[in-house]
């Protein structure tokens, strides 16, 4: 019985702690709804862009507390320990897949992101971006301290090369902002701050204190690599989670039908602990009485 409580009990914390994170995300998605223009001032306050990314959390949110809740109720209950089962085989399988597939496709994974990075800096300096266009970008160089994107001397890098025609990453940033060369303003994001685009503070001078030279091409580069070993590792380590509650939820059921004198009478199976007979006929006989219909 002491395994069969602490496996119950293991299995229990993680949907317990699964059913937090669906609540953690959903409570994003809501906030998101409802206050998305106070950590997206690029995002108009009557637009519905966010709309569409809320209601993916707040959805994504629900499926996972959903899992979480079957899981603690198989626990508790010995009911549809199966489709529970069959449910997180079938995550651990997609989420191996996922691994294996971004394991050997990593580097057209990064040079694709880097595609799309870059398509976003280009329609923001040719003024054709939408607003969660101005989002991510702003979004990208607040995080990560830089400014422009350039990858080199070329169309929308004017000036990155210094007095012996060498790349200069120190002026790089600001000068891929052409579109404003003429105003010497470049993006607020360039100096750490972010604003409406409506507002005169969405820009900042290039010649602030404040401002990166630094060009989001170079940290983005290093920032991807990191970022796709910590999603790696983070992906790895929630399929060790799900092998270690498929293994624990096979071992209840066994548990379940080899010693269910053990488990706790409920409604959902008939038996209960009394024996049969009289003592006249010499002989007492116990109910099996375990219902296998739990599932």
């Amino acid at each position: 019985m002491g395994c069969y409580g602490c496996m119950k009990c293991m299995v229990t914390f993680i949907n317990m702690v699964t059913i937090l994170a669906g609540v953690l995300l959903s409570g994003t998605g809501i906030l998101l709804l409802a206050k998305g223009h106070d950590y997206f001032p690029e995002v108009d306050y009557y637009s519905k862009s966010l709309h569409p990314h809320g209601a993916t959390l707040i959805i994504l949110g629900i499926c996972i507390m959903v899992l979480g809740a079957l899981g603690c109720y198989g626990a508790f209950t010995g009911r549809f320990l199966t489709c529970y089962f069959y449910i997180v085989l079938v995550i651990a399988l997609l989420e191996t897949t996922a691994v294996v597939y971004a394991a050997i496709r990593r580097d057209s994974l990064k040079e694709l992101v880097m595609g799309q990075i870059k398509m976003l800096f280009e329609k923001v300096n040719n003024d054709t971006a939408s607003e969660l266009d101005l989002a991510y970008v702003s979004t990208v160089q607040i995080t990560l301290k830089c400014c422009g994107y350039v990858d080199g001397p070329g169309p929308g890098g004017l000036g990155c090369l210094d007095e012996l025609g060498r790349p200069d990453p120190g002026t790089c940033g600001p000068s891929y902002w052409s579109l404003w060369d003429m105003d010497n303003k470049v993006p607020a994001a360039c100096c750490g701050s972010r604003a409406s685009q409506h507002s005169i503070a969405y820009y900042c001078d290039r010649y602030d204190p404040m401002i990166r030279h630094t060009p989001c091409f170079q940290k983005l580069d290093i920032f991807l690599v990191y970022l796709f070993w910590a999603m790696q590792g983070s992906v790895i380590a929630v399929v060790l989670v799900n092998l270690y509650l498929m293994i624990a939820v096979k071992r209840m059921r066994l548990y379940m039908y080899d010693d269910d004198s053990d488990y706790p009478y409920t409604e959902y199976n008939d038996y209960e602990p009394m024996t049969q007979g009289t003592a006249s006929e010499g002989h007492t006989t116990k109910s099996s009485g375990f219902n296998q219909t739990w599932l």
